[in-house]
């Protein structure tokens, strides 16, 4: 059984409530994992045409497919590993990367069996900047990059959903700090 303390905070903009810090999913402003489909949804909607098609191929033309020795129904059932292995290898990349923000830090972990770590104050951060094209406007996810010092992001995340959101808390955080 957790217990979580609550307490009161008094700020400029008003009276807010927060939970201790036992309840660490509830501090995270922001908790997000790359996105799949938004990300690139043309290769993910191929990547399941490739699952599903191959097989209701061999039933529609099962006699001119096992014609020749069954060479013709190895090829098309050989999409479907192919597919599927490139989705597992594509969800376990979005799930090794995660990006948090907290009230006052951003932290980044990456990887599944090395993992790299990033935690930045919001005080720390010069620049966060966004990048979109025009499909991933219209689906809300983009490219963030972090700087901190010098002209290298100190990590860039690809596929995160809801960019702008991330780099308006920046701004008002840094703002309300100054």
């Amino acid at each position: 059984m957790f217990r979580v303390a609550a307490f009161w905070v008094v700020k400029a903009g008003g009276v807010r409530h927060l939970l201790g810090k036992m309840a660490d999913s509830s501090s995270n402003l922001y908790d997000r994992h790359p996105v799949m489909f938004r990300n690139r949804p043309f290769s993910f909607m191929l990547l399941w045409v490739f699952l599903i098609v191959p097989p209701i191929a061999l039933i529609v033309f099962r006699e001119p497919l096992m014609a020749n020795d069954k060479i013709g129904a190895f090829v098309v059932l050989a999409f479907i590993p192919v597919a599927l292995l490139s989705l597992l290898i594509w969800f376990a990349k979005t799930r090794a990367t995660r990006l948090r923000i907290s009230e006052d830090q951003i932290h980044l972990e990456e990887g599944l069996l090395n993992k790299r770590h990033v935690d930045l104050h919001v005080r720390q951060i010069r620049t966060v900047r966004v990048q979109q094209d025009l499909l991933e406007r219209v689906l809300r996810v983009g490219q963030v990059e972090v700087f901190t010092t010098g002209d290298n992001p100190e990590f860039l995340v690809k596929g995160m959903p809801n960019p702008h959101w991330i780099r308006e808390f920046v701004r008002k955080r840094r703002e309300s700090e100054e």
